[in-house]
Order: structure tokens, then sequence, then C-alpha cells
């Protein structure tokens, strides 16, 4: 296999980026370590990678620790990439698009659950009009989730989507972005969107 200069284990079988500035080889496994695989290029894995985190306290460790303070993708936006584009890795297949409204408390679908996305319905879901990172089968939804707090599974926590809602940023301008999501982009010709197309 092929020595990577970052978990230095011998992964042949995985693909690896190379910095195109300082030449490092960082493993698809720890593109997203804060304490692997680092370097400060401007086009290199990490000085950009870093938009990716998913939590609060993750960002606030590369402040403290590796003197990175953005920029930063909002953290809906980061999670439903995440959730979107799935992990080879760990089995976790991509998705297209979400499966129902992103308001946990939606009770339009079976059994007083959220409503199912499906191809009839779509025409009358909305995007969240400012991180365009969460789906809903009403504005009626939108606007309760600004407002409702919900538990996470990112990061334990119990927010309201206005906690984590800010401008989408938009992929295409990054110098780099991450794996899964790229390999996403490959697989289906856009970014991760919610409703499965490119967001505009």
């Amino acid at each position: 296999g092929t020595m990577t200069d970052c978990c230095g284990a011998a992964l042949g079988a995985v693909d690896y980026d190379t910095c195109p500035d300082c030449k490092h080889k960082c493993c698809e496994s720890c593109v997203c370590s804060p304490l692997r695989g680092s370097c400060h290029c401007k086009h290199g894995l990490r000085g950009d990678a870093r938009t990716d985190r998913p939590t609060q306290e993750d960002r606030d460790f590369l402040s403290n620790m590796f003197g990175y303070y953005g920029p930063f993708k909002p953290l809906a936006q980061v999670r439903m990439e995440r959730d979107l584009a799935g992990n080879a890795d760990y089995g976790d297949a991509p998705k297209a698009r979400v499966a129902t409204c992103g308001y946990a408390s939606c009770t339009g679908g079976p059994n007083d659950g959220p409503t199912k996305l499906t191809d009839e319905n779509i025409g009358q879901f909305v995007l969240c009009d400012k991180c365009k990172s969460v789906a809903y089968c009403s504005g009626t939804c939108r606007d309760a989730d600004k407002r409702t707090p919900t538990w996470n599974m990112w990061d334990g926590e119990t927010c309201t989507h206005g906690d984590i809602c800010e401008e989408y940023m938009d992929n295409s301008a990054l110098p780099y972005v991450g794996y899964q999501v790229r390999m996403y982009r490959e697989k289906y010709g856009h970014y991760p969107h919610p409703l499965g197309g490119d967001k505009k």
C-alpha cells in the first residue's frame, strides 16, 4: 500500500489527496481530522476542508489550536451535505435528496409523522431561504422550525434551526471541497441539495 503523511497507515486501496502547494498527502479518513493531515496552504487539504467542521466545539478547537478562524459553512449546510453525501467507508450510501420535511414536529405524514417527499409533492416543498439546506413541506413548517428547539445528533445539543442557519456557502467558490461532497457531485452532477438539484 501507499504510505500517507497523515495517519501513517498503508491505505493504498483508499483514495487520498495531495496538497498542490506543499505536496502533503492525506487519506480520506484523515482529511477532516484537526490532528492529522494538517497543512496551512492556500489550496491545501486543511485550509478549506476546515470549513466543513460540523459542530461549534470543533470550530472553537480549530481556532484555539490552529489559528483557523474561518470561513466556515453554516452548520445547517454542513449537516445537510454530510447526510446526503453519506460515507462509503461505513456503508452509508449517498442520497439524491431528503426523505421528509425538515421540521421534526411536522405531522403531515403517515401516523402524524413528517410529510414524506415524493415526486408528486416535491413542487410544494420550500427551502430555508437563507441557508438553502433544509426543505419543508410548507412555509408554516419552515417558520416553526426556526423557533422550535430540536435535539441534533451532531453535537448532542438542543437548538432551533435559526441557531445554526447562516447564508449558504457556494462549494464551487472554495479551493478545496471535502472528499464525500466531491464524490456526491461526481455521482449526481451537482453538489448536495435537499430537493435534488442545484441551489439557485
